[in-house]
Parts: C-alpha cells; structure tokens; sequence
C-alpha cells in the first residue's frame, strides 16, 4: 500500500501541530467492569533523566508500575455541541455588527480545527487527564 506523499506530509503536520512534540504519560487503571486511563503531558526540562533513557530503561509500554500525582483537568463530562448551541441562545450576545460576524466565522474555523485534531488526539470518554507535580516508581 503507498500512501500519496501530499497526504503523509499533510498528516504530519496536523500531528505535529497537535501533539506538538509532546511527551505523553498513559497510565491505565482496571476496576472490575470499569476502564479508566490517566493521561499527562510532562516537560522534559523537569526530568531527572532524558527521555530517551526513561524509555530504554522501562520501553514505552513498561512492565513497572508508575504513580501521577497531581490535580485532574479534565474527566468524563463531556459537552456537546447540542449543549454549546443551547448556551448560545441562552446568552445576550448580540450579532449585528461586522465585526460580530468576523468572529463568528474565525470561532467557526477554530471549531472545525478542534473537531480536526480531536480525531487524532482527542480525550476518550474514560480518560482523566491530569496536571502533574511528581511521576515516580516506587522501590
């Protein structure tokens, strides 16, 4: 299968657009019948090691436990676009000028954007994504 090189360079850049070289803790927690994945974007320039190391160390999808802690950003509730509408007839905000009209638009193609990279790096629905202070194994 050859994938169009307009196409691969096209993806790319939406990925790094949106990831935007970022380096991704996934730590998935199993209770019985439920799934539960706890994400976090960590800075290098915090870690003790390079993140090559980690990685050699413990692979990318380590047999070792690791402990977040830190405060939670985001969880399942999850608004839609239905309730975002309804908001927006509920406000006082009014259209009639140009320059309403002009943000309208660029809020329109700011959305579109967002439904773009949510396809590729988007929260799941069981997904807790969380501020770090510390990421540690314990010994």
């Amino acid at each position: 299968m050859t994938l169009d090189d307009e196409f691969i360079k096209q993806l790319k850049y939406v990925l790094d657009f949106g990831y935007q070289g970022q380096f991704e803790v996934k730590i998935p927690f199993g209770e019985e019948g439920k799934k539960v994945l706890f994400s976090t974007i960590l800075n290098r320039e915090y870690l003790k090691e390079d993140e090559f190391e980690l990685i050699s160390k413990y692979s990318r999808k380590t047999e070792k436990d690791f402990t977040i802690f830190g405060i939670i950003t985001q969880n399942e509730k999850i608004t839609t676009q239905d309730e975002i509408d309804e908001e927006e007839e509920e406000s006082d905000y009014e259209n009639s000028d140009e320059s309403s009209v002009m943000k309208e638009a660029v809020l329109n193609l700011v959305d579109k954007l967002t439904d773009v990279e949510t396809t590729f790096t988007g929260r799941l629905s069981y997904e807790y994504i969380i501020d770090p202070i510390a990421v540690y194994r314990e010994i």
